[in-house]
């Protein structure tokens, strides 16, 4: 995805208190849905998340994992390595 520029688009990921929110600060152009895996109490749902910089709302003690089933980024092998036993 390069959307016609020379700069590989690069992703920013922002997370506080009040939810997390995705950018593309390189190319504001982009927006894409970002699928999200969120994992609270045991029990865990896939979100889309728009890359316009929208606030998700997400508890702190969440766990989220981004493009959980490699559908918006290329997997390079390291899908593994991402994985928390």
């Amino acid at each position: 995805m390069y959307l016609g520029q020379a700069a590989i688009p690069l992703l920013v990921q922002e997370r506080n208190e009040e939810g997390i929110s995705f950018t593309w600060p390189n190319n504001p152009a982009a927006n894409f849905s970002i699928p999200i895996l969120v994992t609270q109490d045991g029990h865990s749902t896939e979100y889309a998340v728009p890359s316009t910089g929208e606030r998700f709302p997400l508890a702190e003690d969440a766990l989220l994992q981004v493009d959980p089933r490699v559908t918006l980024f290329r997997d390079f092998g390291t899908t593994e390595a991402c994985v928390i036993d």
